[in-house]
């Protein structure tokens, strides 16, 4: 007979058994939270939208498929030209403008360009929830909360539950693409990937422009290797599109591009997210959009969201150089998204990966009260869906229309306010 254990070692095992499992309600929490969320996903957002026709998806598969066709040229940024395109590759039911997407857009769905548009759709949507769910396991496994499963979990639950995402599947957009390739643009800079890291930058880049402050960052911190492999990145996309659209395409597009900057031809409305729509839209009256401004300042408008715009730039650029890489690059994707001209509401699905970085930090212990209250607040500014585009609009009462804007800049000032306490030097 084995002999009788002492009641002290008993005590210790059966201690150690309880706490193992008094651990295990924060998990089984995190995964119910998940479910709930996957399945309102799946069920308000994903099923639906596999054989919906809306506007966004039609602008990348027609003009892919123009490529394909072998019509694809600077016509596409005349806006009556490619809404005919549209209307007769949707059967009528949505006439869309390419507006002044770069002609590297319509290389994203060129390899589904030969397919039907419902089946282009649907094998879309599939491919953008898999690139969703990885941008998330890249973002957890970059910021140390990889093996972390509540964090994990919360993370991927808050995702579904992110009204920015939903509205990017909804429309069958581009955004989760991008919210993938700036996470394993983040990853790699997480693992020294070094000159990899600057691939999917440069891809997002050419592509839709977007993280573009994040390359302030790598020069900030002398990331040359990143930079010169970013560049070359998008320099031969951009050859690419060249070689199957043409240079006129080029020449259409930023003709166009300037236009927009130098009249400011965004639409000042609620719609728009965006910093230099808010200052339209509460300073310049617009008898096209039937805006009432506080007081038409035209001149004041374009000096605020410009200077903000400028300043905003240098303190991130400035906060990079001593600040931990990850608070650094999630500021920059968050200026990204609140200085475009023309964000909607799906533009913000990129906020996900600075709300994550945001999050692992405000948890760490010690924990308080007012981080938790500021993270709070900046989560349920960007990820509930508010009806802003339905409130009204003129004088004063526009200033409650723009949740989402209110909280990317909260994020930024909370990541920039928190990279200026810490005192690390760049790698």
């Amino acid at each position: 007979m084995q002999p009788d254990e002492d009641s002290s070692g008993v005590a210790l095992r059966y201690g150690g058994a309880l706490k193992r499992t008094s651990l295990t309600a924060p998990v089984v929490f995190a995964l119910a939270l998940l479910a709930g969320a996957g399945l309102s996903f799946w069920r308000d957002t994903f099923a639906p939208s596999l054989s919906d026709v809306t506007h966004g998806f039609p602008v990348y598969y027609v003009s892919a498929r123009l490529i394909v066709e072998g019509r694809w040229s600077e016509r596409v940024y005349d806006d009556a030209w490619f809404s005919a395109q549209a209307l007769s590759m949707t059967d009528g039911r949505r006439g869309e403008v390419y507006q002044v997407n770069p002609p590297t857009a319509s290389l994203l769905l060129l390899p589904l360009a030969g397919l039907s548009m419902p089946t282009a759709r649907a094998a879309w949507l599939w491919l953008s929830l898999t690139l969703a769910v990885a941008a998330v396991g890249l973002t957890s496994s970059a910021i140390g909360r990889g093996r972390d499963s509540v964090f994990s979990a919360g993370l991927l639950a808050l995702s579904f539950a992110f009204a920015p995402l939903r509205e990017d599947f909804r429309l069958a957009q581009v955004y989760s693409c991008l919210l993938f390739l700036l996470a394993l643009s983040f990853w790699l800079l997480s693992r020294n990937g070094a000159s990899a890291a600057g691939v999917p930058l440069g891809a997002a880049l050419v592509t839709k422009l977007s993280g573009a402050p994040v390359w302030l960052v790598l020069l900030a911190r002398r990331e040359w290797r990143v930079i010169r492999a970013g560049a070359l990145a998008a320099f031969g996309i951009g050859l690419v599109s060249v070689a199957v659209t043409g240079l006129g395409g080029w020449i259409g597009y930023v003709s166009q591009l300037l236009t927009h900057i130098a009249e400011q031809t965004w639409p000042p409305v609620l719609t728009f997210q965006s910093t230099a729509g808010f200052f339209q839209h509460m300073l310049v009256g617009s008898a096209e959009w039937n805006i009432q401004p506080i007081v038409h300042a035209p001149e004041l408008a374009l000096a605020l969201s410009l200077g903000i715009s400028l300043a905003a730039l240098a303190i991130t650029f400035m906060r990079a150089y001593r600040s931990d890489f990850e608070v650094a690059f999630a500021a920059a994707v968050t200026l990204g998204v609140v200085l475009l001209p023309l964000a909607e509401d799906y533009h913000y699905v990129l906020l996900l990966l600075p709300i994550a970085v945001a999050a692992s930090r405000t948890l760490r212990p010690p924990v308080r009260g007012r981080g938790l209250a500021w993270l709070a607040l900046v989560v349920a500014l960007l990820a509930a869906p508010w009806p802003y585009a339905a409130l009204p609009d003129d004088g004063w009462s526009a200033l409650l229309g723009y949740p989402r804007l209110y909280g990317g800049w909260l994020l930024w000032a909370g990541l920039v306010t928190d990279s200026a306490r810490r005192e690390d030097v760049p790698r």
